[in-house]
């Protein structure tokens, strides 16, 4: 399993990229989403990750889920 750093960073990349990326090619619906905040969403949730991913991972692990 991977550690929850790796996940966050592999998270964060692509959303980012993917709304970033697709924003910058002129695609409305991913600008829309960035200037409606979806991207800000995403980046909340993933602080949320960071604050309680260690205990979560913990507890995966004691189920053995991969």
């Amino acid at each position: 399993m991977r550690n929850i750093n790796e996940i966050e960073i592999l998270f964060m990349l692509r959303v980012e990229g993917l709304c970033q990326r697709k924003a910058e090619e002129g695609d409305r619906a991913f600008q829309k989403m960035i200037d409606e905040g979806h991207l800000e969403h995403y980046q909340k949730e993933l602080h949320f990750i960071r604050e309680h991913g260690t205990e979560w991972s913990y507890e995966l692990r004691k189920y053995k889920i991969k």
